[in-house]
């Protein structure tokens, strides 16, 4: 890019959602265009290491596609292995709302040996709003993906390799559904593949009437662990009125540190860095008992996405309200808050032109460079803005 920033310049209102590094180089960024009211279309930009569109990718670096001529999310962006990338979210057509799985090819065409059109899709069964969280390729070529369906209804979808719904997984027909205890999910979650093959995911619910951020951890058939807490899950309230996680990254000892936002009871938000043991539990050799939050006079603010560095420390990415450009965070590997990152413990990014939204992901490139994903919004149009720290 020029100054360390690369700009997308599309003919429609670009917002991100999700990004993903590739390994030697370059990153795929998952969002949405806009352009008349009601036409919205899904998206897939790559762009090359120097923060460049990479023009062998669809058109001029992008692909688009839509599912219905009415609602159409996008969530979340994965690689497999081999190179092929994939896409989750959720559509509604003729009332009735659907999860998707797509897949490309590394330059952009549909992958046609992914179910015969490169999507694979699952119907929710209801006509309640559906939100997909995250997907990933297991080692053996499976996919899987979490969504919540309808009023707070947690959802786990596998496929198979070649996108046909694994019809061994789960306690409804290629998924795992629940209320989680009763409640009501609040967010549709995050997800990894441990290295057993069993599966685990986070997220935000109300556990046992109380607002909470829950693990839960699946056998590989898509079934509640019953060795990890209480029937599968965990849950903590962190001791807050409303604390809410976001982004999950598994460690080589089957520990996963999160970030998110913990409000108090006026509303105004900390960030939030945590880690937690095998067994789901809060690390207390981490932070103080296990977490971390960073706040700063009167004004309220939230962890998005987070990257590890590769000495261990962590990088956060989040924002203010009122926003005063993208931010990051920086803590140790052992979870204390860098107060010397930035100026007073975090580095805010005034872009030249443009009012910046929320800094939604941050990944760490090969060369342990930070590229953060954030949407600029001019005069008359929002574009994707990739920022690049050394």
């Amino acid at each position: 890019g020029t100054d360390g920033l690369a700009v997308s310049a599309y003919d429609r209102v670009t917002r991100s959602t999700a990004m993903v590094a590739i390994p030697g180089g370059g990153y795929y960024v998952a969002g949405r265009t806009t352009g008349q009211p009601g036409d919205t279309r899904l998206a897939l930009m790559k762009y090359q290491a120097d923060g460049s569109a990479d023009m062998t990718f669809g058109t001029n670096g992008r692909v688009s596609f839509n599912y219905s001529s009415m609602q159409n999310i996008i969530s979340d962006v994965a690689l497999q292995p081999d190179g092929k990338v994939l896409v989750c979210g959720s559509f509604q057509n003729v009332g009735t709302w659907f999860f998707f799985v797509r897949r490309f090819n590394p330059d952009g065409t549909p992958d046609l040996s992914f179910d015969n059109d490169g999507s694979a899709n699952r119907t929710a069964e209801t006509t309640d709003v559906c939100v997909a969280g995250g997907v990933v390729a297991q080692p053996d070529g499976k996919i899987l993906m979490t969504g919540v369906r309808g009023p707070g209804r947690f959802m786990v979808i596998r496929f198979n390799a070649d996108g046909s719904p694994d019809t061994d997984f789960g306690n409804v027909p290629s998924a795992y559904s629940t209320y989680l205890g009763g409640g009501g999910i609040t967010s549709p979650g995050w997800i990894v593949v441990l290295p057993d093959g069993k599966i685990l995911l986070s997220g935000d619910a109300r556990v046992d009437g109380e607002q909470s951020i829950f693990l839960m951890r699946l056998t590989a058939d898509g079934d509640p662990d019953p060795a990890y807490g209480t029937d599968g899950v965990v849950a903590h309230t962190l001791d807050s009125y409303n604390p809410n996680g976001s982004g999950l990254v598994l460690l080589p000892g089957g520990e996963v540190v999160m970030t998110g936002v913990v409000p108090d009871d006026q509303g105004v938000g900390d960030v939030l860095l945590a880690r937690f043991d095998a067994d789901g539990q809060l690390d207390g050799t981490f932070g103080t008992n296990g977490y971390t939050l960073v706040g700063f006079d009167s004004t309220s603010t939230s962890g998005y996405d987070l990257a590890m560095l590769a000495d261990g420390s962590w990088i956060v990415a989040g924002r203010s309200t009122p926003s005063i450009g993208c931010e990051l965070y920086h803590f140790t590997a052992d979870g204390q808050w860098n107060s010397g990152f930035g100026t007073d413990g975090r580095l805010i990014t005034n872009y030249p032109v443009g009012d910046p939204l929320d800094a939604r992901s941050v990944v760490v490139d090969d060369e342990q460079r930070v590229v953060v994903a954030n949407d600029l919004t001019l005069e008359d149009s929002t574009v994707v803005i990739l920022a690049r720290f050394l």
